[in-house]
């Protein structure tokens, strides 16, 4: 339970964090001299950094509160039966055995991510790259992992190619 209350404490700093970057960054007046470029300004980016890292940490928060709801119901139920439980050791041994499999997968898929973005087009490899980071990260499920890559890959694409115009 200590460590879900540490949690929850990591995500409300989060959420500040974002929050004060959202309200401290300006919007100049002037406006980039790219002409492709005319609504982004510098600020342009931080402020989408600041509004996926608000999201991402509301989500966290979501998933820890339910994680207390759901710990202080374990707790009022009781204990039934005598079934073999694998000994502590072996359990953080085995998970963090996965942890560090899942960050070398993760380094590896992106710099193959990085090094092929000149060959294939973007819309394709972010796909792929998506689709290959839900099976590393556990989701077996070829059908949810299609349907969300696709998803994923069409909202990025039209996120940088025909809103920020960016010549990816």
């Amino acid at each position: 339970m200590k460590e879900r209350i540490k949690d929850l404490l990591l995500g409300f700093g989060l959420l500040a964090v974002g929050v004060v970057a959202l309200l401290t960054i300006r919007i100049p007046v002037q406006q980039t001299r790219i002409s492709s470029g005319a609504k982004l300004t510098y600020a342009t980016l931080p402020k989408i950094y600041s509004w996926i890292l608000i999201l991402l940490v509301c989500l966290y928060m979501a998933k820890v509160v339910f994680a207390i709801w759901k710990d202080r119901a374990a707790e009022k139920r009781p204990i039934g039966g005598d079934e073999p439980k694998e000994s502590a050791p072996e359990i953080a041994y085995s998970s963090q055995k996965v942890i560090l499999l899942r960050t070398i997968g993760t380094v590896i898929i992106v710099l193959a991510y990085v090094l092929l973005l000149e060959h294939l087009h973007f819309f394709i490899l972010t796909i792929l790259f998506l689709f290959v980071l839900f099976f590393v990260y556990g989701q077996r499920s070829i059908l949810k992992i299609t349907a969300v890559s696709i998803c994923g890959g069409t909202v990025f694409y039209i996120l940088f190619i025909h809103i920020l115009k960016l010549p990816i």
